[in-house]
């Protein structure tokens, strides 16, 4: 386990840790209109990396990888961190927003049109909550199925 953010940039980067909500921290600010619950957090400095340097400098570079992502409305930032790696990608299980509710948080639909153009597929959504839900991306090669 390594305290890093993966993101699209690397360096200190501002990490807004919730002190109320263990699963609301994020390197997106809590947008302050959003209020079905209270987000109380201390504002923190954390080093940041791109996978793509990452994998390099960790002897991950001729790996497969599986991705389980939930960080907090930063998707497709993080995603544009695993530049070419991204083709070593084969399954992708995320959070997503449906709501936004941090400055700058990215919505489900700009994951997919993403994720579409490197080649994946929507496999599976799974709604749990108005603002968020959990979906699953996976290589088209690997599946017959269409886009949900």
């Amino acid at each position: 386990i390594e305290q890093i953010a993966l993101t699209d940039t690397a360096g200190k980067l501002d990490f807004y840790a919730s002190t109320n909500h263990s699963g609301c921290s994020s390197l997106l600010r809590p947008m302050d209109s959003f209020d079905a619950f209270d987000i109380q957090y201390i504002k923190t400095k954390v080093d940041a990396v791109r996978y793509d340097q990452y994998k390099e400098g960790n002897g991950l570079a001729d790996k497969k990888t599986i991705v389980w992502m939930d960080v907090q409305g930063n998707e497709l930032n993080t995603l544009i961190g695993f530049g070419d790696a991204l083709d070593d990608v084969e399954v992708i299980y995320t959070e997503v927003g449906i709501k936004p509710y941090y400055e700058g948080h990215t919505m489900v639909d700009e994951i997919k049109n993403y994720l579409e153009s490197k080649g994946f597929v929507l496999y599976e959504e799974m709604e749990y909550w108005e603002y968020e839900k959990n979906v699953i991306f996976v290589k088209s090669y690997l599946t017959d199925v269409t886009a949900v």
